[in-house]
């Protein structure tokens, strides 16, 4: 939620690396004036966001949808998740738990990712 009331939402284009058959390690590190995505421990997008206002921890959190239909939720399979208060946390990861021929380059080409925080 930003410091105005509204909801912010970031829409990361040109991610679809992720939707294939393999497992990737996709990492979000939010800071007062920005988003950065990491995928496969790469950084591969950074994107402005408002000022934060306070965090309703009362609810549901929407993961991702894709860009093209935002009424529809993308279909995925989630083996871990892990939220931590440390925005360069994603900085200093590695992807020593994904097999080596599951590290790809990412190449932009759609579809997005579309992020929602509140």
């Amino acid at each position: 939620m930003g410091q105005d009331g509204n909801l912010q939402t970031v829409t990361f284009p040109g991610l679809s690396v992720l939707f294939n058959t393999k497992w990737h390690k996709m990492m979000i590190g939010v800071e007062r004036d920005q988003v950065t995505l990491y995928v496969d421990c790469q950084p591969v997008d950074k994107k402005p966001i408002k000022g934060k206002g306070p965090v309703n921890t009362e609810g549901d959190t929407l993961i991702g949808r894709l860009d093209v239909d935002a009424d529809a939720s993308v279909v995925f399979e989630l083996q871990w998740m892990l939220i931590h208060c440390d925005p360069k946390r994603a900085n200093r990861e590695n992807c020593q738990e994904l097999p080596a021929t599951e590290v790809t380059t990412t190449t932009l080409a759609p579809p997005a990712l579309y992020l929602l925080w509140f």
